[in-house]
Order: structure tokens, then sequence, then C-alpha cells
């Protein structure tokens, strides 16, 4: 979904590249007031590890192959705001490095995908989030945050080509039906990845609250009533607020740069 130049017009890539700066600016604002210091080097961590996961194609049983975006997975465990940063942060090295996406399109890219697909994840993680508890809601709501991210940034993609060019220069409506259909099934990979990568954390996390605690959440206090293991009282912003899954983020870090099948980690709030 990497736009190059000369797919877009220079006035939609200047009005996108003006909506991306406006929307990093709060971003990096949010980031920098909200997050505690230890966030700052797991930033760099998520976007290191999304790089390399966007690296890796999936194909779909089409001519056509799938990569994951990540702004979901970067927003669930970074919050939003440092999700977008993250995401925004990936697609200027690839840009830069491999060419990955044109210089004048970099704006409509991180608009897209680092912008409308992670706040458009974040919004529907949240949404369902909030009706269904517990782990199985967090990986459920994560899936289908992931799978409504990819749609989103085909449907932005959609919307910036339809007003780059005249309506009798291309079929725009195959262009929209061949977007919808393969990004569709992208997004499945998106959701199985996220699934996937959200249970090994939340497994690691409920082990290290039992070691930890003797099967005691880890912020019981004398004269609460006891929890189960497993039972989330309470749902922090971000996976840098559960307390034992830091530990899984940096075995997860080392194990994508010396695997090239690695995929990126996320990490929910409960």
């Amino acid at each position: 979904m990497h736009i190059p130049d000369g797919f877009l017009s220079p006035a939609v890539c200047l009005g996108t590249g003006l909506l991306a700066a406006g929307t990093l600016t709060v971003a990096f604002r949010k980031v920098r007031h909200s997050l505690a210091s230890r966030t700052v080097p797991l930033t760099g961590m998520v976007a290191a590890l999304v790089f390399a996961g966007q690296m890796v194609n999936f194909p779909i049983g089409l001519p056509v192959s799938g990569h994951l975006l990540g702004g979901t997975l970067a927003a669930v465990l970074l919050g939003p705001w440092g999700g977008c940063v993250a995401i925004s942060l990936v697609l200027f090295v690839q840009m830069a490095l491999f060419s990955d996406g044109g210089w004048l399109s970099y704006g409509a890219n991180v608009f897209n995908m680092g912008i409308v697909g992670t706040l458009g994840g974040w919004a529907i993680f949240q949404a369902i989030r909030c009706r269904i508890p517990g782990p199985r809601g967090i990986l459920l709501a994560a899936m289908a945050g992931a799978w409504g991210s990819v749609m989103a940034a085909a449907a932005a993609f959609g919307v910036e080509f339809v007003l780059s060019h005249p309506a009798d220069q291309f079929n725009l409506r195959l262009i929209w039906v061949l977007m919808a259909s393969f990004h569709s099934l992208i997004g499945v990979g998106e959701a199985l990845i996220t699934g996937l990568v959200l249970s090994v954390v939340l497994a690691h996390r409920h082990r290290a609250q039992v070691r930890a605690t003797g099967g005691l959440p880890l912020d019981h206090r004398p004269g609460q009533p006891i929890h189960r293991a497993g039972k989330y009282r309470s749902r922090p912003r971000n996976l840098v607020e559960m307390p034992g899954a830091i530990s899984p983020l940096g075995m997860g870090a080392s194990a994508l740069l010396v695997s090239p099948g690695g995929h990126e980690f996320p990490g929910p709030p409960r």
C-alpha cells in the first residue's frame, strides 16, 4: 500500500501531507506528556519490529501479496498517539532506504497507514474491548481492529486516487472493487498475526503474575478482594502499563532481528 510518486496529484499530496504533519505534531506532544520514560526506547523497539514485519510479504492466494501494516499493534502497545509516531518512523525509513513509497507521497502514506489505519484500528479495538471483558475480548478486539485498519487505509487511498484523476481516465469503480477485495484478504492476515502475537504476550503476562505474586494480581493490596490470576479489574491505556509484558517484548525483538520470518509484537490494554 506504499504509494509511489506519480500516483496522486500534487494537490492531494500536499493536502495529505499537511494533514499528516498536523496530526503528528499533536501525536508527538501527546506522547511527550503522557508516556513514561521507559516507553521511549520501547517506541523505538516497536518501530524496529514493525519495520522488520513489513518487510515480510505473505501470499493471499492471488498474484498479489500483502504485508503487515502494524498500526493497530503499535497502538495497542503504545497507545494511539505512540502508534502514529512509530508507524511514521517506519514509513520514513522504508522510503529513505528502500524507496518503498515516494518522497512526495510520504505524507499520503503516513496519513493512510500511520494515522487513518492506526487511529481507525484503535477505535475499533476500544469499541469492542469495552463490550467483551477478559483476554478473549482483547484478542477479538485487536484482531477486528487490525482487519479494520487495513480496510480504512485502503479506503483512504481510494478517495485520494479518485480526487487525483478525472472520472473518465480510469475505471474508478473497478479500482475500488479490486482495492476492497485484495485488502480484505490482506486484512485477514493482519488479524491472524495480531491475534497470534497477542496470545503469546497475554500468556507470558499471566505466567509472570503467578510467579511474582503466588497467584495474586501484581497490584493487589492488603484488604482488597482477591481476584484470580487472569481476571483483570482495570484497563491500562497501553501495554507499557501492564506489568510483566515488557519482558516478552524484548525477547520478541531479539527473535525478530535474527529470524527472517518474524513479526512484531503488540500489547493490549486489559
